[in-house]
């Protein structure tokens, strides 16, 4: 079990949640702009982040990726990012790859 992402994954749906309490409160008090900012944050940046921190843990669980959400429909997940992230937290599997094979072996994850 791989602990650091487990909480990464923690730590990504608290941040999301906050930054929609505050998207209510500034809601509330009229401030359009605020409000604004905060959910194209929590809706770009947070949820991307999010997803690629579920599917490097899917992956290094040995999940299928068609048992971890629904086939590509065109919204492809960020391949260098959860390669870097299963380099990072998956060392004792994957230290002996770089970067470009993690690369293609998340590519090859992705069609499975």
């Amino acid at each position: 079990m791989n602990i650091p992402l487990k909480i990464k994954i923690k730590n990504l749906a608290d941040e999301a949640r906050e930054i929609r309490r505050q998207e209510l409160k500034c809601k509330a008090a009229g401030d359009h702009g605020t409000r604004e900012s905060l959910y194209l944050h929590r809706i770009g940046r947070v949820r991307q982040a999010a997803r690629s921190t579920q599917l490097a843990y899917a992956f290094l669980r040995g999940k299928r990726y068609s048992a971890t959400e629904q086939p590509l429909d065109g919204n492809c997940p960020n391949v260098s990012e959860i390669a870097r992230m299963i380099k990072k937290y998956g060392a004792d599997k994957f230290e002996t790859l770089d970067k470009e094979m993690c690369i293609k072996a998340v590519k090859c994850w992705l069609v499975s």
